[in-house]
């Protein structure tokens, strides 16, 4: 006779979005990582193919990046912010935040450990690295992320 033990089902990381209605995932080449003590990165592509689409996740916060919300940076809110890009894989600039667009981009860490960020985020990303008039609109995104 011998005893099974069922373990808990590995979590694989993971960075989803929906844009503009449509469920996307940039699972290839995700990483995270802390370019500072108070600056952290997460980013992923969409293929693996030389053109992908890639989705960027920058957080800052001037006392360090922890557990928290992080609205898209503005020259009022320069302390503690987020910024959001997304590249299509056919123009070189991304859409980003917009600094005089009223829509916002909003980032919730629900998890910071030393090994993975986890949370949410939402918000309107522009063209032309957020100067443009071509809005993306990210809703349920979500990621869990080891480094």
């Amino acid at each position: 006779t011998f005893s099974i033990t069922t373990l808990a089902p590995l979590v694989a990381d993971f960075l989803k979005l929906t844009m503009d209605g449509v469920a996307k995932t940039y699972n290839v080449n995700l990483a995270a990582a802390s370019l500072t003590g108070n600056v952290f990165s997460i980013e992923g592509e969409e293929t693996t193919s030389a053109t992908t689409p890639a989705f960027v996740i920058t957080l800052s916060k001037a006392t360090g990046i922890g557990v928290g919300t992080y609205e898209k940076f503005s020259l009022t809110n320069n302390q503690t912010f987020s910024v959001g890009e997304y590249y299509n894989g056919a123009v070189p600039e991304p859409w980003a935040i917009g600094l005089g667009q009223g829509d916002g981009f909003t980032v919730i860490v629900t998890s910071f450990t030393a090994t993975n960020i986890k949370g949410t985020f939402s918000g309107t990303l522009y063209s032309n690295t957020g100067t443009g008039t071509d809005a993306k609109v990210i809703t349920g995104g979500e990621f869990s992320v080891s480094y």
